[in-house]
């Protein structure tokens, strides 16, 4: 199965980006394929 995951957290060493991290390796070990969607990192570089 394709999973597609969006995140929007400035910091990805909080809870959040433990959880998403969490879902990715589970997923991945479960044999599906995983995108990740990062939106605060294309916010971040577009307003560079």
């Amino acid at each position: 199965m394709n999973i597609f995951i969006i995140s929007l957290h400035p910091e990805p060493k909080s809870f959040n980006g433990a959880l998403k991290d969490l879902a990715v390796t589970e997923l991945t070990s479960l044999g599906h394929q995983v995108k990740i969607l990062d939106l605060y990192a294309i916010v971040i570089s577009s307003k560079l």
